[in-house]
């Protein structure tokens, strides 16, 4: 029974992200740090990968978003952060990892995919 309750939870877990979101980040072919799905902000915004990038299995990233901080939509028109929300996917580029869990940096540009 206990085997099957984790087998049921892995399952959910991989089955979360559904497969539109991941579909849509693997058609991206940029050289952006990380690519992922917001899923908090507040004075940081916490992006979950949903893809694998510099790590070895996807990481949580904190990002420190400051004035200088460069917001685009999928466009590449300019956006203000108060249009960020949870649940939009994201391209991020950083300035450098501080290691902690979650990860932590600071964020150079933010990019809508969708």
């Amino acid at each position: 029974m206990k085997q099957l309750f984790i087998t049921l939870i892995a399952l959910f877990l991989i089955v979360g992200c559904g497969p539109s979101d991941l579909e849509k980040i693997q058609e991206i072919t940029s050289d952006a740090h990380h690519k992922g799905k917001i899923t908090k902000i507040d004075d940081r915004v916490l992006v979950q990968e949903l893809i694998a990038n510099y790590y070895p299995t996807p990481v949580v990233v904190s990002l420190l978003v400051s004035n200088k901080t460069e917001i685009l939509d999928a466009n590449d028109n300019k956006i203000d952060f108060s249009e960020l929300r949870k649940g939009q996917l994201v391209e991020v580029w950083v300035d450098g990892w501080r290691e902690s869990d979650p990860l932590k940096a600071g964020a150079l540009k933010i990019k809508l995919i969708q």
